[in-house]
Order: C-alpha cells, then structure tokens, then sequence
C-alpha cells in the first residue's frame, strides 16, 4: 500500500507531498499542482507498506504530458520488499538529484500518470498529477 509520494529538495525548502489515503486523496493529486522552483534540484520520495505478500520487482511507471504530449516517459525499479508492519521509504534516484527544467519555455503546468506495478503486473496504485513548474515556490 503507497502512503504518500513526495518531492524532496536539495536546498532545503520544505518537502511537497501527496498523500494516498483516501479516495478525495488521489482525486486532489490530480487538481493541486506539485509547486517545483525552476533549476532546483530534486528527488522523489515514496513511503509504502507491504502487508501479506512479498512484492517482486517493484517499481514505479511515470509518464510526463505538456500541451497533451507525452514528454518523458520513464520506469524506475525499486526492489523486491517483504511483508513489514512499518512504512518504508525509497528515494528516486538514489544517490543523486534531478534538475527541474528551467527558463520562460520549462515553466507552466505538466500533467503526469504515475502508476506503482510489480513483476506479476499488479498495479499497486495508479494515480494522475500535475507539477507546476515556476520561478519560485509560491
């Protein structure tokens, strides 16, 4: 079960995230931008539990639409997890950051399609958002 996914900041501002707990949840994803400051390096954190049985080959489907193309497509593999009463926490990538695009023609609204699946084609969750890409994060 995903908890939460969130953006983390390499400059220390506080952390945006997006919690799975109920079903107004993930229909607010999709309505509330992820505010990312242009050029600010980033991470992606996703905490998650694993209830009755072990997940093979979890991993993460992001696709990324501006003006209705698809402009990034990419699959992230997280790992094989046991059964934990605790919440765990991947962070992607794991020992770096990505650059948010910057410039007149980066900023603006992109919607994305993130969907959580394992090796037996499970989808775990599968949710819409969308990150808004400014000069600040106001």
């Amino acid at each position: 079960m995903v908890k939460e996914f969130s953006i983390i900041f390499k400059d220390g501002h506080d952390p945006v995230t997006l919690k799975f707990e109920t079903d107004a949840d993930l229909k607010a994803a999709k309505k509330n931008p992820m505010t990312i400051k242009e050029g600010v390096e980033y991470r992606m954190r996703v905490s998650f539990r694993v209830q009755h049985n072990v997940v093979l080959g979890f991993k993460i489907h992001n696709t990324v639409f501006k003006l209705g193309k698809t402009i990034a497509k990419d699959v992230e593999m997280l790992g094989t997890y046991p059964p934990k009463n605790e919440f765990q926490s991947v962070d992607i990538p794991k020992n770096d950051w990505i650059e948010a695009p910057s410039g007149m023609m980066a900023r603006g609204e992109y919607k994305a399609k993130m969907k959580f699946m394992d090796d037996d084609n499970n989808t775990h969750l599968e949710f819409d958002y969308t990150v808004k890409i400014a000069k600040d994060y106001a």
